[in-house]
């Protein structure tokens, strides 16, 4: 079986990031930055905005379209309600970064069993699935970039012209663009380029250059065309945006220097041999391309030290640098692979053994853990419990069993079995213990409920009502002159204190929604997510 999955890696990656992110499509909340992407894309579909974005009827200009343009299309396929066809296109995502791995460490290692092992890094790490539900726009930028810079690389590299790999430079820096601006320009492609430059250094010839620099050129307005337009075609509210959000990068959650250092941290279980790799003085008497694994170490560290210029910093800022670092860790793994049985010392071992019992001792403990918070749990999930343990039991012990007899390769399939197990076989028993109240406003989409808000309206509100929810003070003329009762949202405005509101409706507290996902403890307890509903009735 081993065979045949190294004998199709793009296949058998497919099918791992199906697995892994599968069921995480169906049963997750909806976060806050997925409803904002969400109720943009149902809004290009029932209001025809596929230009000038729109959110709850308002401008957004934040984010370019791309992104929601692929999701609107999986909407108006699959129903623009429909989280998992929402979800779907950036899984896909995450498959095509891995894939843009996975080119560019084949060029690197020359063997495609190599460049596999690093794409299954790339997929297992902690924040490249993460990301795709916190901030999901984030990962078509970055896919489509480490795509584009494996172009770049060939065209770098082969001594003949091949116009596919100009086109896929030009089409993914044009798309990377279209998905979040110069953003994975500045943390992917720049540092890549600098990395070369001092690893390789640029012997290009006059017309060489000139075609690269037409190429990125090319790339460079067409993904600007999008900010082109809008700034012809509703100047006024493109300025008002830019401003806000430039503001923000110099002022928001600003953080120190040495925020982002400790990213290794970032991709999860790998974080043990992220920092073995990191190590040049260890690394460079063990690695076979000294040269490649300069290129990708000075990559990794360029991007770092990149993010950390920037003031504003967010843990999930760090996500595209776990790219370069796979292929970092790819060459130690293919070190400890080619060398494991025969090394002298267990000193050596050591980093694997850590890290491969954790994870098998974790997936040994969760079935226990999740034992005593099952009661709710009815006859399927307890099918499914049983048989999940059971799986999961089977690949720790593989894992055990296989750094016992130093079949490292076999182990490392193991472990990558047992996380992608923890996706389709822990994540459903999560639902019986997420309060999913926002469900319930649901019942309020209907004609007998005329939805307003005070104030601010959640994203996630927005979302799940399905439409959108107007601001009552915006409206408040239009809706006394119609004498007819509405529903007003507000997070902590006492809506009889309003001249405006309490002059012209008799005002009654209809119900309260808390729309906190999880049961938690006061101190975390989010303010944003508990609303009142208040009735107004004409007087």
């Amino acid at each position: 079986m081993i065979a045949q999955i190294e004998k199709h890696p793009i296949l058998s990656l497919f099918v791992c990031t199906i697995l892994l992110l599968g069921f995480s499509l169906y049963f997750l909340p909806v976060s806050i930055m997925e409803a904002r992407n969400f109720v943009s894309a149902r809004e290009m579909l029932t209001d025809n905005n596929w230009l000038l974005t729109t959110f709850n009827g308002e401008p957004r200009y934040q984010k370019p379209p791309l992104p929601t343009w692929i999701t609107a299309c999986f909407g108006y396929l699959f129903g623009y309600q429909t989280v998992w066809a929402l979800r779907f296109p950036a899984a896909l995502m995450v498959f095509v970064s891995c894939l843009g791995t996975y080119f560019i460490s084949k060029d690197i290692f020359q063997n495609k069993n190599s460049a596999f092992i690093v794409a299954l890094v790339t997929l297992t790490s902690l924040y490249i699935v993460a990301i795709i539900f916190e901030a999901p726009w984030d990962i078509y930028a970055h896919g489509f970039m480490i795509l584009a810079i494996y172009g770049f690389f060939k065209i770098l590299t082969i001594k003949t012209f091949l116009v596919k790999y100009y086109l896929l430079f030009a089409i993914c820096l044009t798309a990377s663009i279209l998905s979040k601006g110069p953003v994975s320009i500045y943390v992917l492609f720049l540092p890549f380029l600098i990395s070369y430059g001092i690893v390789f250094g640029y012997k290009l010839k006059f017309k060489f250059i000139v075609k690269l620099i037409i190429l990125i050129a090319i790339g460079f307005i067409a993904g600007s065309s999008w900010y082109i337009y809008v700034r012809y075609e509703d100047a006024q509210s493109f300025s008002k945006i830019a401003i806000e959000e430039t503001t923000r990068w110099k002022n928001y959650e600003t953080k120190p220097f040495l925020y982002y250092w400790n990213f290794f941290t970032q991709s999860g279980l790998w974080t043990i041999l992220a920092l073995t790799g990191l190590i040049f003085p260890y690394m460079k008497r063990r690695v076979e391309n000294i040269k490649s694994y300069k290129l990708v170490l000075c990559w990794t560290l360029i991007a770092i030290v990149f993010l950390s210029l920037i003031p504003t910093k967010k843990t999930r800022y760090v996500m595209p640098v776990l790219l370069p670092l796979s292929l970092v860790i790819g060459f130690y793994m293919n070190f400890q692979i080619k060398n494991f049985k025969n090394l002298k010392s267990n000193y050596h071992r050591l980093p694997i053994y850590v890290t491969f019992s954790i994870i098998a001792s974790v997936g040994l403990a969760i079935p226990f853990a999740l034992y005593f918070v099952a009661e709710d749990y009815d006859l399927k999930l307890w099918i499914l419990f049983l048989v999940g343990f059971a799986i999961i039991y089977y690949l720790s012990s593989l894992i055990f069993k296989f750094l016992k007899h130093k079949k490292l390769k076999l182990s490392f399939y193991a472990v990558v079995a047992l996380y992608t197990s923890f996706g389709i076989l822990l994540v459903p028993f999560s639902k019986p213990l997420i309060k999913e109240n926002f469900e319930t406003i649901q019942e309020l989409n209907n004609p007998e409920f005329e939805l307003y808000y005070l104030g601010y309206a959640t994203p996630e509100q927005i979302f799940y009502n399905g439409d959108k929810i107007p601001n009552i003070l915006k409206n408040i003329e239009n809706i006394t002159k119609g004498k007819k009762e509405v529903f007003v949202f507000t997070q902590n405005s006492d809506l009889n204190t309003i001249e405006k509101i309490k002059a012209h409706f008799e005002v009654s507290l209809y119900k309260i929604y808390d729309f906190n996902s999880d049961e938690i403890n006061a101190s975390g307890y989010n303010t944003r997510l508990h609303q009142k509903l208040y009735k107004l009735s004409p007087k």
